[in-house]
């Protein structure tokens, strides 16, 4: 082997700058579903919020974590989705973050009034996100699943008798 002909090439080489190998390509992030932190809701979503006559509204907090890919994440605020009489209201979409953001939070008020044909009973209240492409706005429900966050809190009006959880009714899915 004739290495002392290639002497100088590599010579040449070692002292010409930049890199021989050439850099990676820029790759977009794979987008992720939405996900609640459901530890850190205000309040929580494993106790029963109760609301007393004088009460105007609550602010509820909800911790999110997505990679977006540059898509908003669309959102809507349920009062008893699925359980008949569904009421529901739309919010300004999020715009659109990464993994690494942890200070990303869904904020609304739920105003109790007017709310309920039976005050003493034991309500749902459902937030539902996904990315913008699966966010159907008539229904305010998510069409893949799979992208879908869903976050549910049991609440109740006035002078009750419901204490816990344990002692709400289960909801009957209403007839399609």
């Amino acid at each position: 082997m004739n290495w002392k002909g290639s002497l100088p090439l590599l010579c040449l080489g070692l002292t010409l700058p930049g890199c021989i190998f050439a850099e990676p390509p820029e790759q977009d992030p794979r987008q992720t579903p939405v996900f609640f932190d459901l530890v850190r809701t205000v309040p929580l979503v494993t106790q029963l919020v109760h609301f007393e006559p004088q009460d105007t509204s609550r602010e509820f907090t909800v911790p999110v974590i997505s990679e977006d890919a540059g898509e908003e994440v669309n959102f809507a605020v349920h009062f008893n989705l699925n359980l008949g009489g569904n009421q529901r209201e739309y919010f300004d979409p999020l715009e659109p973050s990464t993994l690494s953001d942890t200070s990303r939070e869904i904020r609304f008020s739920f105003s109790p009034l007017m709310r309920s044909d039976t005050p003493d009973a034991c309500q749902q209240l459902t937030l539902v996100a996904c990315h913008r492409r699966f966010f159907q706005l008539g229904s305010g429900q998510c069409q893949d699943s799979s992208d879908a966050a869903m976050a549910v809190w049991w609440i109740t009006f006035g002078d009750t008798q419901f204490a816990t959880l344990s002692d709400c009714p289960q909801p009957q899915p209403a007839a399609p």
